[in-house]
């Protein structure tokens, strides 16, 4: 099935969803709230995408969110079923050479290596990752530091090297006033309900997290477009996807860009003020073959997973992104979600004292789609 297109077999994302079991497929925890905390899954039926016998049936992937000095790597899990057991891999290193830039005294954090997408390339039988990374240095006017997206490659899912052996960015960020100032991570590239990637007008599409924090204001993100008709670009920005349902957004993410019954379609997260509930939507193109959204979408009403209770963690929710495929022999549709559990601690340096959440644990949760039912 390895160069099998099904973008245009009439079946659309479902948007309606239940648990599968009562207990996640994978679980990350650790004292250390960077590892603890995972961001941004990504789940393939690599076997039938590479249509190597030898490849695991299903591999799952999932990002830290930021610096991890000494190791930065992101995980894995196998299984023979989507609906089956999950079976941890080692840690995965971001691939050696450091991160190179036109400014060699302006290099990127090592350290730093977040919530790349994953899809396959069934031009180039490979996989194909967006990583993002942030600079040492600050522009002045920005309250943050930039942070560009990568690319990597690779044929197994274990073993990645930058795209091409090209380890400089794909994505940069925009000059001071550009709405992506700060940030052009947290994307998905778009791909047909089975993973693979899919192009529009001759195009590969990159629909992304534009970040613009100016100096004494807040975060403001804006969900963003690039094309390129090389995976490996020169990818051009195209402005705004669409009107997020939150006008001063904070947070945002995208769960997958789908080309499904020949129309795009993005699931994301969104939410503003940061750490206010955060709603899943999903948002349609405007026609088939359009890269226009008329609105923000309609949101998604997950339904409540059974809550682990750990020795004092009070349970406090996030929702660290998603992602949607499908199976490619039954076509049920399969959406993946990452939970982080935190505790609250009190920070005394301010008047009165605010409660600073850290993430404990991670809980990655299988649901399965339902058809819609119409009234």
């Amino acid at each position: 099935m390895g160069g099998v297109a099904n973008a245009t077999d009439g079946q659309t994302p479902r948007l309606q969803w239940v648990p599968v079991g009562t207990a996640p497929i994978a679980t990350i925890a650790s004292s250390n709230a960077s590892e603890a905390e995972l961001m941004f899954p990504s789940l393939l039926p690599l076997r039938a995408l590479s249509g190597r016998a030898t490849d695991p049936a299903w591999m799952l992937w999932g990002w830290h969110h930021d610096t991890i000095s000494s190791n930065p790597h992101l995980h894995a899990w196998t299984a023979d079923d989507v609906e089956g057991s999950y079976t941890k891999l080692a840690p995965i290193a971001r691939p050696a050479g450091d991160y190179v830039t036109a400014d060699p005294t302006n290099p990127y954090s090592f350290g730093h290596f977040s919530s790349g997408d994953v899809v396959w390339d069934s031009d180039g039988q490979r996989l194909v990752s967006t990583p993002h990374s942030v600079h040492w240095k600050r522009p002045g006017g920005l309250a943050e530091t930039p942070q560009d997206s990568f690319m990597m490659e690779s044929t197994d899912g274990v073993n990645w090297q930058w795209l091409g052996g090209d380890a400089s960015p794909r994505l940069r960020c925009g000059d001071v006033s550009a709405a992506d100032s700060n940030h052009t991570g947290y994307g998905r590239l778009l791909r047909d309900l089975d993973g693979r990637l899919q192009r529009v007008d001759g195009q590969y599409w990159w629909v992304y997290r534009g970040g613009h924090h100016a100096t004494g204001d807040q975060m403001y993100c804006t969900p963003l477009l690039a094309s390129a008709t090389d995976i490996g670009g020169p990818w051009v920005k195209r402005g705004k996807a669409f009107d997020t349902a939150y006008q001063n957004t904070t947070l945002l993410g995208f769960d997958a860009f789908v080309l499904a019954n020949d129309t795009p379609g993005i699931f994301y997260e969104v939410g503003s003020p940061e750490y206010a509930p955060i709603l899943a939507m999903y948002a349609q193109a405007a026609a088939a073959r359009a890269m226009t959204f008329p609105n923000p979408g309609v949101p998604l009403v997950l339904p409540s997973v059974p809550r682990q209770t750990l020795p004092s963690v009070p349970g406090q929710v996030f929702g660290g992104g998603g992602c949607v495929v499908r199976h490619p022999g039954t076509h049920q549709q399969y959406l993946v979600q990452i939970l982080n559990n935190a505790k609250y601690s009190a920070d005394t340096t301010t008047t009165p004292p605010s409660a600073v959440a850290s993430v404990t644990s991670s809980d990655i949760w299988l649901y399965k789609a339902v058809v819609e039912t119409v009234p």
